[in-house]
């Protein structure tokens, strides 16, 4: 399941809407308010395998098993970082998730040996990029976020 919430008029106030897809469904709904209880209002006792969301606390507050970083807005965050001035530590990320993506999608004409290695590959540069240290504080907090997670 993957889900995220932007703000949203209503008859001129303010709301949220919500949106939760997996790959069958995608459901819209808009509530006054941003909190997890919405989920819990949406979903009832449903519980997905993985959640995947934005670093929001109500997000993060999900019920699945398993959490990940939506990817986009990892993406976006490494380039708020470059913008902002990290030289270090966004670019080699943004690089690493690019690849990702692309393995990604070419993952159906590749046979498991290929993908084996194509983990392993990404795994050892994330290990290298996580031991970067950048200076600039953007950098620096998405640093600090990815090994949080």
């Amino acid at each position: 399941m993957c889900s995220d919430e932007t703000s949203a008029r209503v008859n001129g106030q303010n709301q949220w809407e919500w949106v939760f897809q997996n790959q069958d469904i995608c459901l819209h709904v808009i509530r006054p308010s941003r909190g997890a209880g919405v989920m819990s209002e949406v979903l009832g006792e449903h519980r997905p395998q993985l959640w995947v969301s934005d670093l929001f606390s109500a997000q993060k507050n999900h019920p699945a098993a398993q959490w990940q970083v939506c990817l986009a807005h990892q993406l976006r965050d490494c380039q708020y970082a470059i913008d902002a001035g990290d030289r270090i530590f966004a670019p080699a990320m943004k690089r690493l998730l690019l690849r990702a993506f692309v393995i990604h999608r070419r993952r159906d004409r590749m046979d498991e040996a290929r993908l084996k290695r194509y983990r392993s590959n990404l795994r050892e540069r994330l290990t290298r990029i996580l031991s970067f240290s950048p200076h600039q504080p953007d950098g620096v907090r998405l640093r600090k976020r990815a090994l949080l997670n």
